[in-house]
């Protein structure tokens, strides 16, 4: 959405909020204990319309001729931005709101102005005035949202093991590793500076809760099937095994 156009829905949004902030303190929505001609009727109305002083210039701006099906007029000039849905959205809060306008003072003329010297405010336009201060709200929530989307640089995958048989390192993704070689290669991954004890790798790789299962000659194995991988696909790694520890490292080689 254009800043201009953000601009004039964000102070749409604010001076119909301001003359529902009037509506409220003073109690105006169907009032009756107001007398029409007392000084708290004169004050009311003054802080109305000083309330809507921005509203009535915003609302002299070039208005869109009616579309079909009895449209409200809409603002013309800033809308040419918006996407169809902004658009969608801002033309039935303007709308809303100009209608909740003329229902208080009736248009320019001092003699078209409706019955408000009664301090009086209808419900119908209170419910006009908070419905289209809403959709701008919402509206400007959605910006908000796409602006920090458009503002933030995209987030990275993460490094590792992925899928049931894949690796990622820095954007590139390969799979193809066997089922024992990935639990082997996730199990490092995941641990402490990336290294094991024998014991602790029997149960994710080779599915079996004694340690003595695992034997050189079985993690070799598995070794070799993950180091093939790394070393035909690029990957910077490499397992390393330690007889005497009985230790198992995912060691990162130079690149």
């Amino acid at each position: 959405m254009a800043d201009t156009t953000l601009e004039t829905l964000r102070l749409l949004r604010d001076h119909a909020a301001a003359v529902l902030a009037v509506i409220d303190a003073r109690g105006l929505e169907g009032a009756q204990h107001i007398s029409p001609k007392s000084a708290l009727a004169d004050q009311c109305r003054h802080e109305l319309e000083t309330a809507s002083h921005d509203l009535r210039i915003l609302f002299a701006l070039p208005r869109a001729p009616r579309q079909p099906g009895n449209v409200p007029k809409v603002l013309a000039f800033p809308f040419d931005s918006l996407t169809p849905e902004q658009h969608e959205v801002a033309r039935t809060a303007d709308g809303l709101l100009f209608d909740a306008y003329m229902g208080l003072f009736g248009g320019e003329s001092s003699k078209r102005r409706s019955h408000y010297g009664t301090t009086t405010v209808s419900p119908i336009v209170c419910k006009q005035l908070r419905e289209g201060v809403a959709l701008l709200n919402g509206l400007f929530e959605t910006e908000t949202i796409e602006r920090k989307s458009e503002t933030e640089p995209p987030r990275q995958k993460p490094d590792g093991p992925i899928g049931k048989s894949g690796f990622r390192w820095h954007e590139k993704e390969k799979t193809g590793l066997r089922p024992d070689a990935f639990q082997l290669v996730s199990h490092l991954w995941k641990a402490i500076d990336r290294t094991s004890t024998w014991d602790d790798l029997a149960e994710p790789v080779f599915d079996e809760h004694e340690g003595d299962y695992v034997t050189s000659d079985r993690l070799g194995s598995v070794r070799r099937d993950a180091n093939n991988f790394f070393q035909n696909n690029g990957f910077p790694f490499k397992v390393k095994l330690s007889v005497k520890l009985r230790k198992a490292e995912l060691e990162q080689m130079p690149e």
